[in-house]
């Protein structure tokens, strides 16, 4: 939404809290965060009228990141894009035609792409030179390994354990109580498990967000959140012993206030973080939350007012968990800052931070990001802004990264 440099910013910053579900957030920032600067990308975007943009994450020595928009003929098309990394500056720019389906549902599990079909689930390399290879069945037909307990289904999260691969497969209950069910596949032996038959009443079960993991124990754990009723949401964390992938242990917490994300959608603001073991990092109504299945969980960002503090990302580097936020005011503008955790008690330092930029495309114009993504690097994070469009004129992303 464009705006006078004088008297539209009130209303541009309320399009941009919309659009991002941040807001003011505290925490204990103690230290004077490294800056960052932008760099404007080779990929132009209109994030208000279909189209979007998704960083996938890390791999090959590149970040990797997704553009969805629409072809002339209206067919959904998908480019993705990778980059290298330069201080706080992304360059070598390196793109890859594909079609939205593979875009839009498609994780990162190591360097490959996953791409989940009730049929045809496939998988990509990332490749050093900045490319998608390409195309091929994934091994084990994981897909087809889990019909025996589901009708239909879609590979919805993955790990590896040592040299195996676990998938998690999501897709109707073949029992007579019918609904929905949750299958992890493999056994050593090549076998399904269906998870949800031992936890939950089928009939009434709506997974959201659902994520496999592995702690450096090599413990296997799965974690999901539910819809309770309008605005509420519980989430659950479930220890899988790694041979039978049968559940020991259950724990949930609930019900929360939905906070822009925790569980809405399949995005980072519901994170499942391993280190020596995994973590839940979530937004709510209260702030950005950190669970390990013991108790309450750990509020690492309050929030004040509503919508919740935007959390963008949030990863553990060695023992320690850091997180991205957003942070705004009206009269500042939007800010992005990486913080890390320290101490279990709760409390955050800031590491980085940078302020989003403004566009500008013409004199009397000002446009706000209205779209924000971030994902973890071994240098620190990513983060990308896109802009709705100025008249015909597509504006490009920008990108920064939020250095240690």
């Amino acid at each position: 939404m464009p705006s006078s440099r004088n008297s539209g910013a009130t209303l541009a910053v309320i399009a941009v809290a919309a659009a991002i579900g941040a807001s003011a957030v505290s925490g204990a920032h103690g230290t004077v965060p490294r800056p960052s600067q932008w760099t404007k990308l080779p990929v132009t975007i209109d994030v208000t009228s279909g189209n979007w943009f998704r960083i996938l994450g890390w791999a090959s020595g590149r970040i990797w990141f997704g553009v969805g928009s629409q072809a002339s003929s209206g067919t959904p098309v998908g480019t993705i894009w990778s980059a290298r990394l330069s201080g706080s500056h992304l360059t070598s720019f390196v793109s890859s035609r594909v079609t939205d389906d593979q875009l839009g549902q498609s994780f990162l599990l190591g360097s490959r792409l996953i791409q989940s079909f009730t049929k045809d689930a496939r998988t990509a390399a990332l490749l050093p030179s900045g490319k998608v290879g390409p195309w091929v069945p994934i091994p084990g037909d994981p897909i087809g390994v889990a019909q025996q307990l589901l009708l239909g289904g879609e590979v919805q999260s993955g790990a590896t354990l040592g040299a195996r691969a676990l998938w998690v497969v999501v897709g109707g209950a073949k029992s007579a109580a019918g609904g929905t069910s949750v299958v992890v596949c493999c056994t050593p032996s090549g076998e399904p498990t269906d998870v949800a038959s031992a936890l939950v009443n089928k009939l009434k079960f709506v997974p959201l967000s659902v994520r496999l993991g592995v702690d450096a124990k090599g413990r296997v754990w799965l974690a999901w959140a539910e819809t309770v009723n309008a605005g509420l949401l519980s989430v659950h964390l479930v220890e899988l012993d790694a041979a039978t992938l049968a559940p020991t242990v259950t724990k949930s917490y609930g019900p929360a206030g939905n906070g822009g994300g925790g569980g809405s959608q399949a995005s980072d603001s519901f994170t499942l973080a391993c280190s020596d073991t995994c973590h839940l990092v979530f937004s709510s109504r209260t702030g950005i939350l950190d669970w390990d299945g013991n108790g309450a969980p750990v509020k690492l960002v309050a929030t004040r007012g509503v919508p919740g503090p935007g959390l963008l990302a949030a990863a553990y580097v060695g023992q320690r968990l850091e997180i991205v936020t957003t942070k705004g005011s009206g009269d500042y503008g939007w800010q992005v800052i990486a913080s890390r955790e320290a101490t279990r008690a709760g409390g955050l330092a800031a590491i980085a931070s940078a302020a989003v930029p403004r566009a500008a495309p013409h004199p009397n114009e000002t446009y706000f990001a209205q779209a924000l993504r971030a994902a973890p690097t071994p240098t620190g994070f990513v983060t990308l802004a896109g802009y709705p469009a100025s008249g015909r004129q597509l504006l490009p992303l920008v990108g920064t990264v939020l250095r240690k």
